[in-house]
């Protein structure tokens, strides 16, 4: 499972794992609720995950922060964390629908290693519109961040059904909008 540990921290315990925060503020605190700004992107074992939270738990000693919470912030957590490198520092910022991670000093796992001419790839969910998710194509050219793809026939006659419009057979996208597959 990926989580953020306290920068410094030696293993994943109950005073290093980080989770959004419980009660109010707007900065991480540990799982045993000491605050931390930013993190560092770790893989943990789940099992260990879940011991921490058990034992984080029993320290706060607060009816209204449960194992059940603790698990609920590292969950988010967790989705957020699987588009950075392990050791990216992260942090999170106040947002008026909760929170959002905070990348400004983080490193995005690239996907498009090895893309060449030829490839397929598939758009991922960094892109907008999103309609276009999922949506496959072969790379026609490279321009540094730029790729031009040739969207897949069957997907574009499906986002041209779906959405009334008609939908251009070549698309120039920005490389980290891509995955390769394959």
């Amino acid at each position: 499972m990926r989580v953020l540990l306290e920068e410094g921290a030696e293993g994943a315990t109950s005073n290093s794992i980080l989770v959004l925060p419980q009660t109010s503020g707007s900065t991480l605190e540990t799982l045993a609720g000491d605050p931390a700004t930013k993190g560092r992107v770790a893989e943990v074992d789940e099992k260990t995950v879940v011991s921490a939270v058990n034992a984080a738990a029993d320290l706060r000693r607060d009816e209204f922060i449960a194992a059940k919470e603790l698990m609920h912030g590292l969950r988010w957590l967790h989705k957020g964390l699987g588009d950075y490198t392990l050791g990216s520092r992260v942090g999170i910022e106040p947002s008026p629908k909760g929170f959002v991670l905070d990348d400004s000093e983080a490193e995005r796992i690239d996907r498009t290693v090895g893309l060449a001419k030829g490839d397929t790839v598939v758009i991922g969910p960094l892109l907008k519109p999103k309609y276009f998710l999922n949506a496959r194509g072969k790379v026609r050219s490279i321009d540094g961040d730029t790729v031009v793809v040739d969207l897949d026939p069957g997907d574009r006659d499906r986002l041209t059904r779906t959405h009334d419009k008609p939908i251009p057979e070549r698309l120039k996208l920005p490389r980290i909008g891509l995955e390769k597959v394959g």
